[in-house]
């Protein structure tokens, strides 16, 4: 009697398990059904640059448009653009390629060409198809995002990352006003930094940076 008592204890953890399982997939499945689409809000990314001064200097974005594209409909993962704007400093934007994936409930993000440290992952967010906030892994700082659009409602197109240029500033004017978010670094430069960019040094999210 003990012995059927046990195989069937077994039996039934193995099937919570099989049914925990499939429970995790398809929560999944519903978060990558709302991340996949349009964002706006504030992301927490950085580039720094070497200026003519012999500084490292960061310039901080508060303004991001973030795509999430499935790889085929209700994938729990696929590729994303996204779009950074800088208030001030040489460049008014940088945008990006990026792939990411959840799994069991975390968000990963992979930039692909960049240093692995500007790879990110996301555990503690909340989701909706309006809203999508949250801390990344390091913790500090919440992200907070508003939906624009829904994937599984409107088209996508793709593009690839290049800088964009601010041909009006100039960095007698950034000194005049803007010193003190100045910084040193003694971080290498990324080999995988574009040519048209040769002067960014780094690039990440400040809501992901180690402390």
């Amino acid at each position: 009697m003990k012995k059927v008592l046990s195989l069937f204890n077994i039996i039934a953890v193995m099937g919570f398990c099989a049914m925990f399982s499939s429970c995790n997939e398809d929560a999944d499945i519903t978060r990558s059904i709302l991340i996949s689409g349009e964002w706006k809000g504030h992301f927490g990314m950085f580039y720094e640059i070497d200026d003519p001064y012999g500084n490292t200097v960061r310039f901080d974005s508060y303004d991001t448009r973030i795509k999430f594209i499935p790889a085929y409909d209700y994938a729990t993962y696929g590729e994303g653009y996204q779009v950074d704007w800088y208030p001030v400093g040489p460049y008014e934007e940088l945008s990006f390629h990026f792939y990411w994936n959840i799994d069991n409930g975390i968000i990963h993000l992979d930039y692909p060409g960049y240093r692995k440290d500007y790879n990110a992952d996301i555990y503690n967010y909340s989701l909706n198809n309006y809203e999508f906030k949250g801390t990344f892994h390091i913790g500090g700082e919440e992200f907070r995002l508003i939906k624009l659009e829904d994937f599984y409602w409107t088209p996508y197109y793709a593009y690839e990352y290049y800088p964009w240029g601010r041909a009006s500033f100039e960095w007698d004017i950034y000194y005049g006003y803007s010193y003190s978010r100045a910084l040193k670094t003694d971080e290498a430069p990324a080999d995988s930094v574009k040519a048209d960019s040769a002067r960014i040094i780094r690039i990440g999210n400040r809501f992901a940076e180690q402390k």
